[in-house]
């Protein structure tokens, strides 16, 4: 059974259906020939909730390949390694912040899909996320089932 996550803009007219009607289809069921779900790659310092995140998404999407990173370190080479389709970014990293990692993947990456998730659900924090291009932010406040929800519609600002 295929699971949808609204997306809208650039990324809905995808090929191979992908994207169809404007949503992620997420496959929970490989039946049909399409390729495994996508892949999603989640840059997080913070063990505990990289750890919940991973979680949470593997338990809703049995099938979506997820892959971590602690800081933008290796952040492009495990980018160009494993083609991840959405990017789960911290704005607070060691090092380069996550505001700045996601304009330089928006650069060069433009077709991943980027969710800002942040500890300050501030508006100053959403323009930023804006202005940074990312695709979505999501409070880590929120719940789990928020979070589940709000992944699928929470623009920026």
């Amino acid at each position: 059974m295929a699971k949808a996550v609204e997306a809208t803009g650039a990324y809905s007219s995808r090929k191979r259906g992908a994207f169809a009607s404007g949503k992620i289809i997420l496959k929970n069921d490989l039946r049909d020939g399409f390729e495994p779900m996508c892949k999603t790659l989640i840059v997080e310092d913070n063990v505990a909730f990289r750890q919940m995140l991973k979680e949470s998404l593997g338990s809703r999407f049995p099938t979506m390949e997820i892959e971590e990173a602690p800081d933008g370190k290796d952040l492009f080479n495990k980018i160009d390694s494993f083609h991840p389709k959405i990017v789960f970014m911290d704005i607070r990293l060691p090092g380069q912040n996550g505001l700045e990692l996601t304009k330089e993947i928006k650069k060069n990456y433009p077709h991943i899909i980027i969710v800002i998730v942040t500890s300050y659900d501030l508006p100053e924090y959403r323009q930023a996320a804006r202005e940074s291009m990312a695709d979505y932010f999501v409070p880590k406040g929120s719940s789990i089932q928020d979070f589940q929800r709000n992944t699928g519609n929470t623009r920026p600002g």
